[in-house]
């Protein structure tokens, strides 16, 4: 019986399916926008029809629409709304199993008129529908939607981001917007705050989003008042694929190999559990059962028992364990990846319909890095009297490193329209990343060892982003429309085991023994998790105010934020330097508990206010904006925003007293329309950026890599940000622009990272005096068959952005700067993107992207040493796509082509010298997809 519902089951499921490809194939679908054509905003409850009513739909809330089981052909699109003018579009081409996307602007009407029709023109994917957002947009933005993802080499949203005017991105995730560093940028997803997993920063990692899952990212540069009030570079804004048209099931595979890393001896690796392969530690680098009975959880803070019985039993079972100090050495496996997504849309009752995506997607790259330059530089090495042979740096490493990068992750959308005028939407996603790394590096140490030094460390960190938001929007009384979303997210750090130890020799010639320090010979475990619970309503209303055409809206915000962080370090002391193998001298016996004579070995542990903390961050925030249009052409936005935000820390018993504040945040946003295509822009505001955490803690913390101390500063001060804009936007036609603006922004006690004076590892916070920023930005996209026919399958698109900032110093600090007079860390003088595409709309494309940025600095020099500056480097990618049978396709990428070099310098006198010097090599993936 079983057996023959089984057969049944997929029978029944055999037929549905067959029956829908016979109808994929005899009809397409047909998406689109309707917009009013002076305000850009979309029109709820618009009739389109199709060939005179042989299917058709409503439009949404924001104007959207589909038509299903258009059939196959030419045919014309009928659009009719109250108060409108009567829109046909014709010729539009239908192709079995596809879509066809449309904008469509209607204009007002007191009495009815003669019905206007066009014909309809080719679109460039979706790009052309991103370009409207922006060119209605109240803001400043800017965006790249999925259909210009899909042919880019981009992994992550990092990777998209900077591709975009004034953007770049720092150590492959962290993003800079205006030259302005992650303090300065706040990322949401789908409109919804985000916490971070970084232990040491408060940032949003982009490299934590697979670009599969997208369906835009956009920068917001201008301030508007329903935005959080630390608004200062940009606001990055990702939002995740909804779901499609029609039942759709994708799937596909890829691998790819690095030139400088598959198929390579010299692969770093450690002893890893069987978890790995999910970015997880499996348990075998966890504290042992013994740390975990005697000393509770890294949660709990406690310390090592005093008794020796515990110690050495907990000191035993840290010998007996199978993670080694020593690392193996490998050849480099090959790269894969996989994804798998579904969707579609039916009807629900009358009027309704219910849309769902469901998608995974999982990468496993290994990465190898053979010798990485570091060095550092003392003063003289800058002196001309000082003769060439004796500018020797204080440290000279060589460094490898062998990585196992592991990303995966899953999204799930369900949105219900009981009708046209309202939308309830549940998206939630998982995203993981881990990195499993092998690091040795040997050199010269002449600044605080004084010797040759040897060091070995394994490492794995994971990263894990949960979040889940409900969201709704509905169409109200009297043209109102009311908005809001609540959303919980959880961001998990892990780094279980992380060993290190450092060996030294006095010559060349001269055996390498362990080194008696705080790093070496240890064990390391540390845990984060960050929460973040908010709520936003956003309620918009129409209304007339001198006889013109306005709206209002107001909201209201509130964020609850709380992070726990802990940590333990535990440590073998030895008496004698004459250890040559930390493993092969942890044999039976020499573990006691307290090392008293040579060869035997006792646990310790290190202790440090930072080691545990937890902290809290609430706010609350109420806005209010009024859209006024005083004549036709001439559109201004002005409001303000109140907030108040709460910060607490506790570490150990020592507490930062509560700090409470309320900003208000005004600004103005100016647009003038010379015509519908031609747009001109201005915009002011006023913003905060505040301390966070640790930067005002009373107490001192350890980083976890580095070990470099960092010194809170309980007097910070909050920084205030003016900024203002103006730009010229030009839309020659869909999927087309020609942009170029200019920004000023002036930063009054802005919070900057610098470096005790009397302490070379450690470092803290302070206001400078105050920073500018200038800057110039120009874009263009357009394609080729304006210049000849003949290059009609190509289209160009370029950004170019030049910034020029000041930062003044604050003198008389514990800082001792080189330099009082500099430009803002992490800023780029200039970025250049270019990108060529080529598509003649017969299953092949191919494009070819450049991208440059200019010198950048990477740290203040102090007490005589010159500033870090990373300089200029040339990448190109390339992309080719082409389809293969049974609707599948297949992707060749390239990237990083010309391998440029990594190159940091400091520079003094005519003299520079390399501090940092490293590559990456060129990387080629395949890749094939299906679609069903």
């Amino acid at each position: 019986m079983i057996r023959t519902a089984k057969l049944f089951s997929v029978l029944f499921a055999t037929v549905i399916i067959q029956a829908s490809v016979v109808e994929a194939q005899e009809t397409g679908t047909i998406v689109g926008n309707v917009r009013d054509a002076v305000s850009g905003l979309g029109l709820s409850g618009t009739q389109i029809s199709v060939n005179d009513g042989v299917t058709g739909a409503l439009s949404d809330l924001n104007g959207r629409f589909v038509i299903v089981r258009v059939p196959a052909g030419v045919v014309s699109v009928t659009t009719q709304m109250i108060g409108y003018a009567t829109k046909t579009v014709t010729d539009i081409s239908v192709e079995p199993g596809e879509s066809v996307s449309l904008d469509i602007s209607l204009t007002e009407s007191a009495v009815e008129l003669e019905e206007i029709v066009i014909t309809a023109t080719r679109e460039r994917g979706s790009q052309a529908f991103v370009l409207n957002e922006r060119r209605v947009s109240e803001a400043l933005i800017e965006g790249i939607g999925t259909a210009e993802i899909a042919t880019r080499p981009a992994s992550d949203a990092a990777d998209v981001a900077q591709r975009l005017t004034g953007v770049t991105v720092s150590e492959g995730k962290y993003v800079f917007v205006r030259g302005l560093g992650e303090r300065y940028s706040q990322t949401t997803l789908n409109g919804s705050s985000l916490p971070s997993p970084e232990p040491e920063r408060e940032v949003v990692p982009l490299d934590l989003f697979p670009s599969g899952f997208l369906e835009s990212l956009q920068t917001q540069k201008s301030y508007t008042p329903d935005l959080p009030a630390d608004f200062s570079g940009g606001s990055v804004q990702i939002q995740t694929k909804d779901f499609p048209n029609e039942f759709k099931i994708t799937a596909g595979f890829g691998t790819s190999l690095n030139s400088q890393s598959q198929f390579r001896d010299g692969f770093i690796a450690y002893p890893s559990g069987g978890m790995n392969f999910l970015g997880f530690d499996d348990g075998s680098r966890s504290e042992p059962a013994s740390v975990i009975e005697s000393m509770g959880p890294v949660s709990s803070g406690n310390r090592l028992p005093a008794d020796d019985v515990t110690r050495l039993r907990i000191a035993e079972e840290l010998r007996l364990s199978d993670q080694s100090f020593r690392p193996n050495l490998g050849q480099t496996p090959l790269n894969r990846s996989f994804n798998l997504g579904v969707g579609g849309r039916n009807d629900f009752l009358d009027n309704g319909e219910i849309g769902y995506f469901f998608a995974g997607q999982y990468s496993d790259n290994y990465t190898l890095q053979p010798s990485d330059v570091e060095r550092k530089w003392r003063v003289s090495a800058f002196d001309p009297e000082v003769s060439p042979e004796d500018r020797k740096p204080n440290v000279d490493y060589r460094f490898a490193r062998g990585t196992r990068a592991v990303s995966w992750g899953t999204i799930g959308n369900i949105s219900f329209k009981p009708g046209a005028a309202h939308q309830i939407s549940l998206r939630t996603t998982v995203n993981v990343t881990s990195d499993d790394e092998g690091r040795t590096y040997t050199g010269d140490n002449r600044e605080d060892i004084g010797a040759l030094v040897h060091a070995e460390r394994s490492r794995l960190v994971s990263r894990v982003m949960l979040w889940s938001q409900l969201s709704g929007e509905h169409q109200l009384f009297l043209g109102s429309r009311l908005e809001w979303r609540a959303s919980a997210a959880r961001a998990l750090r892990d780094e279980p085991m992380l060993r290190e130890s450092l060996y030294v020799a006095d010559q060349h010639a001269d055996p390498y023994t362990l080194f008696p320090d705080a790093g070496s010979g240890s064990y390391f475990w540390s845990d984060l998790v960050d929460d973040d619970l908010s709520g936003a309503i956003d309620w918009s209303f129409p209304l007339e105010l001198f006889s013109n055409n306005a709206s209002i809206k107001l909201g209201a915000m509130y964020r609850e934020r709380s992070r726990d962080f802990s940590s333990r370090r535990l440590v073998w002391d030895f008496l004698e330097n004459t250890i040559a193998d930390l493993d092969d001298s942890l044999a039976e016996g020499t573990v006691t508990p307290a090392a008293r004579r040579p060869g035997q070995f006792a646990l310790d542990d290190i202790v440090e206010p930072g080691n545990l903390y937890d902290a809290t961050d609430d706010r609350v925030a109420g806005y209010a904006m009024l859209d006024f249009r005083p004549t036709k052409n001439l559109q201004t936005i002005f409001g303000a925003r109140v907030e108040t935000y709460d910060l607490g820390l506790n570490s150990r018993g020592e507490s930062l007293q509560a700090v409470e504040k309320t900003d208000i945040a005004p600004s103005i946003n100016v647009i003038y329309s010379a015509s519908d295509r031609l747009k001109i822009r201005a915009a002011g505001s006023r913003t905060v950026d505040r301390p966070e955490f640790r930067e005002l803690a009373p107490f001192q913390f350890t980083e976890a890599a580095s070990l470099r101390q960092l010194f809170g500063n309980p007097s910070l001060q909050p920084a205030e940000i003016i900024s203002t804009d103006l730009r010229l936007d030009f839309f020659p036609a869909p999927g087309e622009i020609f942009s170029i603006g200019g920004f000023f922004k002036m930063l009054d006690e802005p919070i900057e990272q610098v470096f005790i004076a009397a302490a070379s590892t450690a470092y803290s916070f302070q206001n400078a005096d105050e920073a500018t920023i200038l800057g110039l930005e120009v874009e263009a996209q357009f394609g080729m068959e304006r210049l000849s026919p003949v290059l009609e399958p190509l289209s160009l698109s370029a950004n170019y952005s030049w910034v020029d900032s000041d930062v003044t110093v604050r003198a008389g600090s514990i800082f001792e700067p080189t330099n009082m007079l500099r430009p803002l860390e992490g800023q780029a003088s200039y970025v250049v993107n270019v990108g060529i595409n080529w598509d003649q709309m017969t299953g092949v494309e191919a494009g070819l992207f450049f991208n440059r940025f200019g010198e950048r600095l990477t740290a203040a020099g102090g007490s005589g040493v010159p500033d870090l500056y990373e300089k200029p480097r040339n990448s190109l990618d390339a992309s080719l796509g082409f389809s293969l049978i049974g609707g599948s396709k297949a992707r060749i990428r390239a990237t990083n082509l010309l391998d440029a070099d990594y190159r940091f310098e400091q520079a003094a006198n005519g003299i520079t010298q390399i501090q940092r010097l490293f590559s990456t090599g060129r990387t080629i993936s395949v890749g094939v997809s299906w679609e069903y």
